[in-house]
């Protein structure tokens, strides 16, 4: 009862304070004022507070400003920044008339500088120069030129990713979103990035979480096209996008696809079984098959900006279509001299639309409420069929899915920036519901509920060099299957501590420990058999129960001016963790889930990054080794990157060569392979043009080890067929009457956890 009367109080506080205004008028070396200047006013630990540009005379104001200690920053491109410090603002300001000076280097020669960045206890903010944004042909492309430890990004395939496959969660505005709508943001609308390395309970199950702080556009539009097609095969990756704006408004729409059709999709595997009474052996060899696809996504997104209200409203469509994921194959088993022929097609369906609801209410300039909610639909349709023929007999299954999964979500979450630090409190509700039906010799159906309410709340301060963060949270989570087949209701406390410690301005030393609870997802959760193939069943598990996971992470950086150095160790513990397992039963496999008793990763990276010839060229390289290890297994594997780009003029020449290591989750080991890509690029005004050569000399392949005793597999689907290997891009990008401010959403949510038993290998 005393807990809910102090959130409450929290909740309908508010504190009246006197309210100032800072203004003044931007000019160059000349005396002429320069409109469209960047005018940031932030608080001392650098969070964003409000900002705006100048207009036609040169001439800002900020309104509505709280007492307190502040930092205002000026910038504009081609020109030296300026910052004040603002101590003890009690009235209003006249800055007067403020210079500007222009920078020293040559325009026709534009350079890459590192960008700007400041280390806080949670997150790095980055803040992109003129220079990077200019030679960025969207945001994917931008966080290239950005000290970033572990993250590749592919120019390829507009994508990021980390080693070992761990998640990359991508927010604009902390709204979640997809690489296409990454893609359609204009780089120089960006504000400055927030990199979390170590994101914790709120993201989920992601490993980084990156998060585009976007201007506020007061006028005008953006159209923006970018095709990206493979000159050798048919394989492709189109992007549209539009956003029009009129005063407080922003209305925009975009349209991304990836298709790609193909006919040498190979898969080569070994399984072995080892029964109680016979071994046997079963090699599948691939010949040329056919995958075809195409995934596209349609966002229409609303926002109002008012002074005190922010409300954002997005409805997308995504839909996948898969009539051709083919294997054909010959089969040898150790115990029949005689090859079978082996057809295993799929065909796949999927539709989700969902609506997502946003609205932040400022109280006073300290404090604001913010609620989202979320309502998804996801309907799934899979059709397998499989096949084994010989001369002596055959095998024969048809595996038909239908799913219809529906969920929502609600949190709110109350701000208070107080006199020495700031306050968060959270409340997030999740609930979900399942219906699947699995079709072969019979009909099942598995029926589930899922929900989770979490209550958390947080404190961030600082002590001369410290910043520390404290956090303390409480999750109960229930899950129900088929009238009380399976049933769970399990409640924890979930703790967060993350201290920073800067040394001299060019490093830092972070240390973070975060502690939560792994749920199981519904598919794990199913009670259903899937038949695999005439000596394997997939089965899911109600019995499993939720696990806790203890994270610690240490990092440490420092900036040597051109050279940026960053040492990161991390060690995960998971207790009752959840993996897949295998058994024997009536001579057959059982491919099922358990809870083992614990699993630890600990994790070693070293990243640097070096800028030579006044910053035309970036090097940067990325190694580390992951360890893992459970009750029964242990295994360690290396990874790597490395990154060059050069620029001259409006030319760019950039390379990656990389392996992403692998990831293990106690039988069961994921080897994602190595990769390169070579590409050159030009640009000019409002287009790019680029020619890009994947995989050079190469045949790529992502291989699944299981290391059962039982019925260990190795399994190989070769990838170099699904790149583009030689590719055109164009990319055009085009303004119109555009004035800035800002606005953004806080919070957001959304439902992405795996609903059904996987049907094929």
């Amino acid at each position: 009862m005393k807990i809910f009367i102090f959130i409450c109080a929290f909740f309908l506080t508010t504190i009246v304070i006197a309210q100032h205004t800072i203004k003044g008028i931007i000019v160059d070396d000349a005396n002429i004022p320069l409109k469209l200047v960047t005018v940031a006013l932030l608080y001392e630990d650098s969070v964003f507070v409000k900002g705006t540009t100048t207009d036609k005379t040169g001439a800002f104001e900020l309104k509505e400003i709280t007492s307190g200690n502040y930092i205002l920053s000026l910038s504009s491109i081609g020109y030296d920044s300026l910052v004040y410090t603002v101590f003890g603002l009690s009235r209003n300001m006249d800055l007067g008339t403020i210079i500007l000076g222009k920078k020293t280097l040559q325009l026709n020669e534009v350079l890459v500088s590192a960008a700007e960045s400041i280390t806080k206890s949670d997150k790095r903010l980055l803040f992109p120069s003129g220079e990077q944004i200019a030679h960025s042909e969207n945001s994917i492309v931008l966080l290239s030129y950005l000290m970033i430890p572990r993250l590749i990004v592919n120019l390829a395939t507009n994508s990021v990713s980390l080693p070992g496959n761990e998640i990359v969660e991508l927010r604009i505005n902390n709204v979640v979103v997809g690489n296409d709508e990454v893609r359609a943001l204009p780089p120089n609308t960006i504000e400055r990035i927030e990199y979390f390395d170590n994101p914790g309970l709120r993201y989920g199950n992601s490993n980084i979480v990156i998060n585009y702080i976007t201007k506020r556009h007061l006028s005008g539009g953006n159209v923006r096209m970018e095709l990206n097609h493979s000159l050798v095969r048919l394989y492709g990756n189109d992007l549209l996008s539009s956003k029009i704006n009129f005063r407080k408004s922003e209305l925009g729409l975009s349209y991304g696809n990836d298709f790609r059709d193909y006919y040498n999709y190979r898969r080569n595997n070994l399984e072995e079984f080892h029964f109680d009474d016979y071994n046997l052996k079963r090699l599948e060899e691939s010949q040329k098959s056919r995958n075809s696809n195409i995934y596209q996504n349609i966002v229409l997104n609303y926002n109002l900006n008012d002074v005190k209200t922010f409300l954002n409203v997005s409805m997308k469509y995504q839909m996948i279509n898969a009539p051709h994921e083919d294997y054909n194959s010959l089969i040898t088993m150790s115990d029949n001299p005689v090859s079978s022929i082996m057809k295993d097609s799929s065909f796949y369906y999927v539709h989700l639309p969902s609506l997502d609801f946003y609205l932040e209410q400022t109280l006073t300039n300290k404090q604001k409420i913010s609620v989202n909610i979320v309502t998804t639909n996801r309907y799934q349709n899979t059709i397998r069929k499989y096949e084994e023929i010989n001369d002596d007999s055959s095998y024969a299954l048809i595996t038909h899915l239908t799913s219809n999964a529906y969920s929502i979500i609600g949190e709110g979450i109350y701000e208070n920036i107080l006199r020495k630090g700031k306050l968060n409190i959270g409340l997030r509700y999740f609930q979900k519901w399942t219906n699947n039906d699995y079709l072969m010799d019979k009909l099942s159906n598995s029926s589930m509920q899922q929900s989770e309410t979490y209550i958390y709340s947080e404190y961030t301060g600082n002590i001369r060099n410290l910043n520390y963060t404290i956090g303390i949270g409480g999750k109960r989570s229930y899950y129900l299957q088929n009238n009380n087949i399976g049933k769970y209701s399990y409640y924890n406390v979930q703790p967060t501590l993350n201290l920073l410690y800067r040394i001299m301005e060019k490093g830092s030393f972070r240390y973070r420990l975060n502690i939560y609870n792994d749920v199981p997802t519904l598919a794990q959760l199913t009670d259903v058999d899937v038949l695999i193939d005439s000596l394997q069943i997939r089965r899911g598990n109600p019995a499993l129960k939720p696990g806790m996971t203890y994270n610690n992470t240490v990092l440490t950086d420092y900036n040597f001016n051109n050279l940026y150095l960053s040492l990161q160790a991390m060690h995960w513990y998971s207790s009752n963790f959840i993996q897949e397992n295998s058994l024997l039963e009536d001579k057959k496999v059982i491919r099922t889930y358990m809870n083992s008793g614990n699993f630890q990763r600990l994790t070693f990276n070293l990243y640097s990054r070096l800028a030579l010839y006044n910053k035309r060229l970036i090097l940067s390289a990325n190694y580390g080794i992951h360890r893992f290890t459970t009750s029964n297994y242990f295994y360690s594997v290396p990874y790597y990157s490395f990154n060059a780009q050069f620029i001259y003029k409006n030319w760019q020449l950039y390379g990656i060569l990389y392996d992403q290591g692998a990831g293990f989750t106690g039988e069961v080991k994921y080897i994602y392979g190595t990769g390169n890509y070579l590409g050159v690029q030009y640009q000019k005004k409002n287009y790019v043009i680029s020619i890009l050569l994947s995989n050079i000399l190469i045949d790529p392949k992502m291989t699944t080890e299981n290391i059962s005793k039982i019925a260990p597999y190795t399994k190989s689907v070769y990838e170099r067929d699904k790149m583009y290997a030689f590719s055109l891009k164009y990319t055009m990008n085009f303004d119109f009457g555009r004035k800035f401010s800002s606005g953004y959403q806080k919070i957001t949510n959304s439902d992405s956890g795996a609903n059904t038993l996987g049907v094929g290998k």
